[in-house]
């Protein structure tokens, strides 16, 4: 994709249809699948109640003809950019982009993916008082703490066509940042088609690198039955069977270690020198590159809930997990 921000309306419908012609154009089932965008910013109005709203959002279409775009400098409040494109087949991915992410605002029928890691660094942090401009203000924890269902992508800030190109942001001609490099989203398709990378994202079988070309798998047995990265599991509220996470890996560089992360607070943490910890076990094959580690959570459900309580979600209980792997070299999986 190539995502597009309108700054303005001059020659806002041309750029539109330049974009469109382009993504019309390069898409090839089974070699190269392509979508429009555009970035959606508001961290720029004054709204009457004097609090500075600050949101970053990235929108994407499946259908070049059944696209919209507009100035976000005219609509600025999230819940009109839900309104405009409401009736179109899109999807919306919020990016964390150094504490600019509103957490209030969420569409879980359109918003199925979250950005946690870009050009702007990792998002993996809740809300940080002084640097967040509200309580609703946070990276990716905060946005998970309140019960939205979102998968994980990684991505770059550049506001340029640079497909598949992984370097530092500096390194490129005409980008003024010292930033660091921008992230990779993987997803887990059968199929290199519109339709298979769409339904794949939508179901939420990605995951976000820094950039490296790492290729995983994550599951979850629980009362033997597995349950797959992006899906769910309903069970009862003081169930006490154990939760084994299962993580195979293909990494770019040595493996530094391995983080099951339960509430967005790390839970086991396994390395090559510690492989072992309790019902958890870590294996390893060509100098620690590639192998599989089993992560086993045994402490029982019923202290460990969540309340959801923010709207759009319905109340419920629910706890979320991930699983991170960290190489030598920095590069990060989550």
């Amino acid at each position: 994709c190539w995502p597009l921000m309108m700054w303005e309306q001059t020659l806002r419908e041309n750029k539109w249809d330049i974009l469109c012609n382009a993504t019309k154009k390069f898409n090839r089932d089974g070699e190269f699948v392509t979508f429009s965008a555009m970035e959606l910013s508001s961290d720029i109005i004054k709204y009457p109640s004097g609090i500075n709203e600050r949101n970053h959002r990235n929108a994407y279409f499946y259908d070049e003809d059944d696209s919209v775009c507009f100035s976000w400098r005219e609509y600025p409040d999230t819940m009109e950019w839900f309104r405009i494109m409401n009736g179109r087949r899109y999807m919306q991915i919020p990016h964390t982009h150094e504490y600019k992410l509103n957490c209030a605002h969420h569409n879980p029928v359109h918003e199925r993916l979250i950005e946690v890691f870009s050009d702007k660094k990792s998002g993996e942090y809740f809300h940080v008082p002084g640097k967040s401009p509200t309580e609703d203000h946070g990276g990716f924890l905060e946005f998970l703490k309140r019960g939205y269902r979102v998968g994980f992508v990684g991505g770059g800030d550049y506001h340029c066509n640079v497909p598949g190109i992984h370097y530092p942001a500096n390194l490129k001609a005409g980008y003024m940042t010292e930033s660091c490099q921008g992230g990779y989203a993987a997803v887990i398709s059968k199929k290199l088609t519109r339709a298979g990378i769409w339904g794949a994202m939508h179901s939420r079988k990605t995951y976000a690198t820094t950039g490296a070309r790492i290729i995983i798998h994550f599951s979850m047995t629980h009362r033997e039955y597995e349950t797959h990265m992006g899906e769910e599991k309903v069970t009862g509220l003081t169930d006490r069977s154990k939760r084994s996470f299962s993580f195979s890996f293909a990494l770019t560089t040595p493996l530094k270690e391995i983080i099951l992360v339960r509430q967005g607070i790390p839970l086991i943490k396994l390395s090559p020198a510690e492989r072992c910890s309790t019902n958890s076990f870590l294996d390893m094959d060509y100098n620690a590159m590639t192998g599989k580690a089993v992560l086993v959570d045994t402490e029982p459900l019923a202290g460990l809930w969540m309340e959801a309580k923010s709207p759009p979600m319905p109340s419920h209980k629910f706890i979320y997990y991930y699983v991170k792997a960290v190489q030598e070299d920095g590069d990060t999986v989550w």
